[in-house]
């Protein structure tokens, strides 16, 4: 009753300029500590669906969505762009969404890892991580962690090199979550 369109909540982040926003089964919304804002596709022709799952904020302040059907999406100054797949299809799954300090956006989902390149979203590391993303974590090195669903976990570096790690010490392939501690260890 006070704007809040749905009362499921996916996501929720403050920005860098004090606004709450949520991902909800109703599009994207902006509480400024006042009103609700509601950004959907009822205003919007350019953003394909309003349920929202992923939210994450980039260092330009633009915000990236992750539709339930597996549609990356940026909004910035008001405007929703969609970036297409490589393979023209959406992400599947359970898809994982992070934007790195250096500000590029990954996503991972049910056939690998992918990255924005310009307008477009392009496969990384085919033929080596191909598969089931579960997890991405930045390391305070600039690399990523990414765990797997049925490959354990790897390693990519800002060149974009993708390599296994640890596969030795995990006793199973799967990784159900990761995190980094204050000290710099990895707890999967």
């Amino acid at each position: 009753r006070d704007g809040l369109p749905v009362n499921s909540i996916n996501a929720i982040i403050q920005d860098r300029t004090g606004y709450i926003w949520a991902a909800t089964w109703d599009g994207l919304v902006r509480f400024d500590g006042v009103r609700f804002t509601v950004f959907n596709s009822s205003k919007s022709e350019a953003l394909p669906s309003n349920r929202i799952v992923r939210l994450k904020e980039g260092r330009d302040r633009s915000l990236w969505l992750v539709t339930e059907q597996g549609h990356l999406v940026r909004f910035r100054d008001g405007t929703f762009t969609n970036y297409p797949f490589d393979n023209a299809q959406s992400a599947e799954g359970d898809i994982q969404l992070l934007v790195d300090s250096a500000g590029t956006v990954w996503v991972g989902e049910k056939h690998g890892l992918w990255s924005v390149r310009g307008d477009r979203v392009v496969p990384v590391g085919r033929e080596t991580l191909d598969a089931p993303i579960t997890s991405i974590v930045q390391r305070r090195d600039g690399t990523l962690a990414i765990g797997t669903g049925a490959a354990g976990l790897f390693r990519v570096t800002g060149d974009g090199r993708v390599t296994r790690t640890i596969a030795d010490l995990l006793v199973a392939d799967t990784v159900l979550g990761m995190y980094e501690d204050a000290a710099g260890s990895l707890w999967i």
